[in-house]
């Protein structure tokens, strides 16, 4: 489930996506409805709570743009980023 949630953030954008109210920042609600999207995996479907709770690093009840950009994301085998990427610098 790590790998799949890290290889389908890869290209999301917080303000295009997400953030349907363009606040600046993404609602539990705003995270359902995207993680919704998301087709289950071999693991399972993600759970909107757990990606939310990931993600809210202050447990404020919103993810900032500052939180999103540093949500937790899985390495690969090479240390890089899934699908042979270069490690984020």
């Amino acid at each position: 489930m790590k790998w799949i949630l890290g290889s389908l953030l890869g290209g999301i954008r917080l303000h295009g996506g997400i953030d349907t109210d363009k606040n600046g920042s993404l609602s539990q609600a705003e995270v359902g409805v995207w993680v919704a999207t998301i087709p289950a995996g071999p693991q399972g479907a993600l759970s909107a709570a757990d990606v939310f709770g990931r993600w809210d690093a202050n447990e404020d009840g919103s993810v900032s743009r500052q939180e999103f950009d540093g949500r937790p994301r899985p390495q690969g085998p090479g240390g890089g980023a899934p699908g042979g990427a270069p490690p984020a610098r």
